[in-house]
């Protein structure tokens, strides 16, 4: 579980709706086609540019937060996600 304080600081990052913390949109992201390795992340980021990328490697790094960095899908070009893991 993200604290507060460490979930403000992704959503300045990248905005508001930027964030997802919903345990009914986290499930989207529970699996990256392998289902026997299912994991609920803690939130999902969606940086929109290089710099809003970084501030978030960044942060991870502080706090010792692992993520998985996801390219886009066709579908979603030019978006991109980070998913930090369940604590």
């Amino acid at each position: 579980m993200l604290s507060a304080p460490i979930l403000a600081e992704l959503r300045d990052a990248v905005g508001a709706d930027g964030l997802i913390v919903d345990r009914n949109q986290l499930q989207t992201y529970e699996c990256d086609g392998l289902a026997a390795l299912r994991s609920l992340p803690a939130a999902v980021v969606l940086p929109r540019s290089t710099a809003q990328l970084q501030t978030l490697i960044r942060i991870c790094a502080r706090h010792r937060i692992p993520f998985v960095g996801a390219a886009p899908a066709p579908a979603c070009q030019g978006e991109r996600s980070l998913m930090t893991e369940a604590s």
